[in-house]
Parts: C-alpha cells; structure tokens; sequence
C-alpha cells in the first residue's frame, strides 16, 4: 500500500483511494493523501506518549512496528482494527 511505503521511507508522499462501507449500507469512495515518514515521528516520541492507532489492517499492524523501532514501548500503543 501507498502509505506503508511512505512510512518505511521508500516515497515521501502517498495517495490512495479506497471505498467505505457505510452503516446505512451505502458505500462511499473515499480519497487520501497526505505524506508520512519516520521523521515525522521522531520528535513526538517521549517515555510518556500513549498511541491510539485505528485503520486497516495493514496500517495497525505496520505503524506499531514502527514506532516500537523508534523507542515507543508496545504497552503505550494501543490499537483498533477498522
């Protein structure tokens, strides 16, 4: 995926489009970009910071990955599955 490879450093941008299934049954095209990376992290990162991460699940298992190889310890992420 686009972002997963923004955030292993590989681009310095993503652009995705995917579709949401929405709870009244519709679906929804849905259109991101944006640009991501391990040096947008690095500053953020202290012994107190608590992560909340929700998405899909390439990107929850991905970004916990990565911001334990940045000293997060896993016990302050915590992580929901879309």
């Amino acid at each position: 995926m686009a972002w997963q490879r923004a955030l292993k450093g590989e681009t310095a941008e993503y652009e995705c489009e995917f579709r949401a299934h929405r709870l009244d049954g519709d679906w929804k095209w849905l259109h991101a970009r944006g640009r991501t990376g391990t040096e947008h992290l690095e500053g953020l990162i202290t012994p107190d910071t608590l992560s909340f991460i929700c998405g899909p699940p390439a990107m929850v298992t991905e970004l916990p990955r990565t911001l334990v190889s940045l000293g997060l310890s896993r016990d302050r992420i915590r992580t929901e599955h879309w």
